[in-house]
């Protein structure tokens, strides 16, 4: 990350919640083509299988979740994020 991104993002992440979505949203729409062309036409359907072989790994017990706060606490002090 150059220096001014990394100006731009401690910046970002002063931001509220909602409009630091509201940037990564916008930032992620603006590198999309016009017709989608970097979008895998494959993506959606392997998203899907995906998301059913993980449901089925919690229903039957194969995987345990871990809760959301944990997780992020983990990340934060991975990473030396704080709020």
């Amino acid at each position: 990350m150059t220096a001014r991104s990394k100006t731009i993002f401690d910046e970002a992440m002063r931001l509220p919640a909602d409009e630091r979505s509201q940037v990564a949203l916008a930032l992620l729409d603006s590198s999309c083509d016009e017709d989608d062309t970097l979008v895998d036409p494959g993506a959606e359907a392997a998203w899907d299988a995906e998301i059913d072989k993980r449901i089925a790994e919690i229903d039957s017990g194969k995987v345990v979740g871990i809760p959301h706060d944990e997780v992020m606490a983990s990340i934060r002090a991975k990473y030396k994020w704080s709020r």
